[in-house]
């Protein structure tokens, strides 16, 4: 059975979505998961004719060392290739829902802390 992937870009963009980060932080987190290997990718080679990419390659695994040497997403290799850069579906969105479910609980003990604090400052604590 073939596994879904979905584009870096795209992953990325759901991860500002999702946890209200900034485009850069959300591809930096993206790139820092990826090397963890919590979340696998693959790469594709290509080069640019005639504004039109040009396949170069079969998609490889990229294995997680690769992403704490190098940015895969941005880099462009000795033969002028570029990479399109996909990351697990399954992996990344389970990864996702955890990240949900942590700040959720972060969001609801800061509630909590703030609701103390007040009632402190209140002298009802």
């Amino acid at each position: 059975m073939d596994e879904p992937w979905l584009s870096f870009y795209l992953a990325a963009q759901e991860i500002e979505e999702q946890l209200g980060l900034s485009r850069g932080a959300a591809q930096a987190q993206l790139r820092e998961v990826c090397a963890t290997g919590e979340v696998r990718s693959q790469k594709q080679p290509y080069t640019i004719v005639s504004f039109q990419p040009v396949m170069e390659g079969p998609c490889e695994r990229i294995k997680p060392s690769e992403w704490r040497l190098d940015e895969i997403d941005l880099m462009i290799d000795a033969a002028g290739c570029a990479y399109f850069v996909d990351v697990s579906e399954r992996d990344f969105l389970f990864w996702l829902k955890q990240q949900s479910i942590n700040q959720a609980r972060k969001n609801k003990g800061r509630a909590l802390w703030s609701r103390s604090r007040a009632r402190e400052r209140d002298g009802d604590g």
